[in-house]
């Protein structure tokens, strides 16, 4: 295989495993497991696989997951680290491609003798994330052939790379939801007598808003991931056109996670930190729509930017950009199967004007009128319910208004029109 086809084909593993982390249900470790077991499996061809997770209290390796036939009888088989292929490359923290087990001194045949399965050849690499040790993933017994090539260890590298993101999420994600049912029950019987109804709605806020914030976290940082592998991967053959692109988009992700942050924070306290400075809308707004357009692209959604005002406006650009996020990304949670998301941006005598559209099929009457409260969710299983709450917020800290048209006009194909007006210049 030619340098081009092995490029090629690491770009579909990434892209591939970077689909399958943002669909996998938030929270389940195991389904995680399972589909990171299946793509390995798939992508270099081997008979069985499975991951074993590093327990840092223990100091050893644990199998929670393993495919193949006699996988259940792997589960919650324990190494030491060290010991047997996937034991060094967890100790060692380095790739190992072992052509015939029997010849090697580090081969262990306990699991070949607890579930009756003859291991020849062994593809491990160890599962990393930010310096600390996830685990290790293995790969046994490439199908039709003697051993597993060097290119297959790339590709083994990459699914681990980009995996290893999505297992410390879950992980910690798990870590939250005990945390949360332990202070959940504490918190209860604290103010059973006095606050009870009011407390379970707040701790099913506080466990909704967990459940978000993690999902929306990990697109942008499984994008960085990926595309930070693909340039030290490949650092050599990249060209300078497609580094500008990559660190643009990673530049636009680590932004969007720090105004994601920050956002929740200045929410919760009650307290205000916009950082006023004059940009050109047209800047602005570019930089939005390519944003928009990539995270829409696999949800089936097309954009539409029809931008008319491109002149100077005063503006905090962070805490706008995720006003403009907010409204986006509820738009395209309700068009769960396809739709049209418009972006318009007009001026208003000394006001600046952006409609933001969308084919979702409307907002009812009933829930318009608390539409911009905290805590209130429509339509969406995994919604924290202060996005509209911090539009209106954020856009009011402008001296600016914010309206929904739901419907636009009979002659209008859009279901909904979110409207925000705010000053160009200083007030």
């Amino acid at each position: 295989m030619n340098k081009t086809a092995n490029y090629n084909k690491e770009i579909t593993t990434i892209y591939r495993v970077n689909e399958f982390l943002s669909s996998a249900s938030i929270g389940s470790l195991e389904h995680l497991l399972n589909l990171i077991m299946e793509e390995a499996t798939k992508t270099v061809d081997a008979e069985v696989s499975s991951i074993a997770l590093y327990d840092k209290q223990k100091k050893d390796l644990y199998f929670t997951v393993a495919l193949g036939k006699k996988g259940e009888q792997v589960k919650q088989f324990r190494i030491k680290l060290g010991q047997g292929i996937i034991g060094v490359v967890a100790k060692e923290r380095k790739s190992l491609n072992i052509a015939d087990v029997s010849k090697d001194k580090r081969f262990s045949s306990g699991l070949d003798k607890k579930t009756g399965f003859k291991s020849k050849s062994i593809l491990a690499v160890p599962i990393i994330h930010k310096g600390k040790l996830i685990g290790a993933l293995e790969a046994i017994n490439k199908r039709g052939m003697k051993s597993f090539s060097s290119q297959d260890a790339r590709l083994l590298e990459i699914v681990a790379g980009q995996a290893a993101i999505g297992i410390e999420n879950a992980m910690l994600y798990e870590k939250i939801l005990k945390k949360h049912g332990a202070l959940k029950i504490k918190h209860r019987q604290l103010i059973e007598a006095e606050q009870k109804l009011v407390t379970m709605g707040k701790l099913s806020a506080i466990g909704n808003m967990a459940s978000r914030i993690v999902h929306d976290f990990r697109n942008p940082l499984t994008t960085i991931k990926g595309f930070t592998d693909l340039l030290m991967l490949k650092k050599e053959t990249v060209q300078s056109k497609d580094i500008e692109e990559f660190h643009k988009f990673i530049t636009s992700d680590v932004d969007r996670l720090m105004g994601m942050t920050v956002e929740i924070l200045d929410f919760a306290k009650g307290k205000s930190t916009l950082k006023f400075e004059e940009c050109t809308m047209k800047d602005f707004m570019d930089n939005i729509c390519a944003i928009l357009k990539r995270d829409f692209e696999n949800k089936n959604i097309k954009l539409i930017a029809d931008l008319n005002y491109d002149g100077p406006v005063y503006m905090d650009k962070g805490k706008m950009q995720r006003v403009i996020y907010n409204i986006a990304y509820n738009a395209r949670d309700v068009m769960s199967n396809g739709g049209t998301f418009k972006v318009e941006t007009g001026s208003c005598g000394n006001q600046v004007e952006i409609k933001l559209s969308d084919t979702g099929g409307g907002i009812p009457d009933e829930i318009r009128a608390t539409i911009f409260e905290p805590f209130a969710t429509y339509g969406k299983s995994n919604g924290t319910g202060l996005g509209l709450a911090i539009v209106k917020k954020v856009v009011g800290e402008h001296n600016g208004t914010v309206v929904i048209e739901s419907p636009p006009s009979p002659k209008d194909s859009f279901d909904t029109t979110f409207i925000i007006r705010f000053p160009k210049q200083k007030t």
